[in-house]
């Protein structure tokens, strides 16, 4: 090997063994932790989820109760709220997100 192919190579073995994504990943988020980041962000006491109030909602507790995260689509409310549950706005469906 000449001295231009060692670095590649080792930069290769490196990105297989070490795939750039692997050590990325957030650790989850209990209800109680989403609950107390949003209100931290908000600078207000959150309110209760409420499946008939006609807008969509994203709540931190299963079956679409606890607190009100956020007014997010579905998958936003998992992602970046950290949701345990989403109901859309006419309340028919309650869903993990």
């Amino acid at each position: 090997m000449n001295r231009r192919a060692l670095p590649r190579a080792l930069f290769a073995t490196f990105l297989i063994l070490f795939p750039p994504g692997c050590a990325t990943t957030a650790p989850e988020m209990t209800p109680a932790e989403a609950e107390a980041k949003a209100e931290a962000e908000l600078g207000a006491p959150l309110v209760n989820c409420n499946r008939y109030s006609g807008k969509q909602e994203c709540c931190s507790r299963a079956a679409c109760s606890g607190k009100v995260l956020s007014n997010r689509d579905r998958h936003n409310c998992a992602v970046k709220s950290h949701g345990t549950s989403w109901h859309n706005a006419s309340g028919s469906t309650c869903v993990r997100p």
